[in-house]
Order: C-alpha cells, then sequence, then structure tokens
C-alpha cells in the first residue's frame, strides 16, 4: 500500500490544526473537514495575493484574533473567535508553505510564525497604549485646558 504524498501546505495546515487536537477542541474528523473545505480557500487566497515579505501582515491578523478569542465572553462569540483564529492561523501557516517555495525572501519572512505573531502582538499593545493616552487627552473640556 502506497502513501499518499502531503503537499507542504497540507502539511503546514494539518500541523497547526493538531494543536487544537491535542487541547480537546477539535476531533480528528473536524479537522479532516476544514481541511477539505477551508484549505482550497486559503490555499487559492494566498497564492493569488502572494507577495514576499506579507508574513507581518498575516501575524498581525492572527494577533488580533488571539484578541478577539481572549475578549469573547459567551458561547457562541467565544466559538466564533476560536474559528476565526483557527483560520487566522491556518492562512499563516499556508502562507509559510508558499513562502518556502519562493527564492525572494524578504528580510521579514525570515521571522517564524511565533516571532511574527509576537512581534505584531507587541505593536498591537503599544499602539492600543497610544491610542488610549491621546483619548485621555482629548477628553479634557476647553475649560479644563485653559486651567492648566
Amino acid at each position: 500500500m502506497t502513501r499518499r504524498v502531503v503537499p507542504p501546505t497540507e502539511r503546514a495546515a494539518r500541523d497547526v490544526l493538531n494543536g487544537y487536537v491535542k487541547q480537546g477542541v477539535l476531533t480528528r474528523a473536524d479537522v479532516n473537514s476544514l481541511i477539505k473545505l477551508g484549505l482550497p480557500i486559503a490555499e487559492k487566497t494566498v497564492r493569488d495575493h502572494y507577495s514576499p515579505g506579507q508574513t507581518l501582515y498575516y501575524a498581525g491578523k492572527v494577533a488580533a484574533a488571539r484578541e478577539d478569542l481572549d475578549a469573547a465572553s459567551g458561547m457562541v462569540a467565544t466559538r466564533t473567535a476560536r474559528h476565526r483564529l483557527m483560520t487566522r492561523e491556518m492562512t499563516l501557516a499556508v502562507y509559510k508553505a508558499v513562502q518556502a517555495d519562493d527564492p525572494d525572501v524578504a528580510p521579514e519572512d525570515t521571522l517564524s510564525a511565533e516571532q511574527a505573531e509576537m512581534v505584531m502582538g507587541t505593536v498591537r499593545d503599544v499602539a492600543r497604549e497610544a491610542r488610549e493616552e491621546a483619548a485621555a487627552t482629548t477628553a479634557k473640556t476647553p475649560r479644563e485646558l485653559a486651567v492648566a
């Protein structure tokens, strides 16, 4: 019996989704269904819009989805946020697999998916803090500003 050769994009997506199987969030049947239905869409999207240097873009999407999951309250919101996170993680993994075939590698593409996600998470935190500081200073009334 011969073994089927697994394309690198499918291998990358399965590696991401297997983490959810280990956590007990998904079953193997769920993973197979997600691969069958979602992988062609993710792969086509990445290949159609591929250009070197998008690691941080996809990592930013993952970081945003992770924040949404952390902020979700309620069963439906949590489930929706978790599925969005899975989709974004799978797309990032597919991008890294497609990028491995490209000889033209941008400097930010040398980051692993985890490193890029950490960088973009930090960027989002700093931007949030800057927005909060700006909102605190603009919340003053004209009278408060005249006194200061």
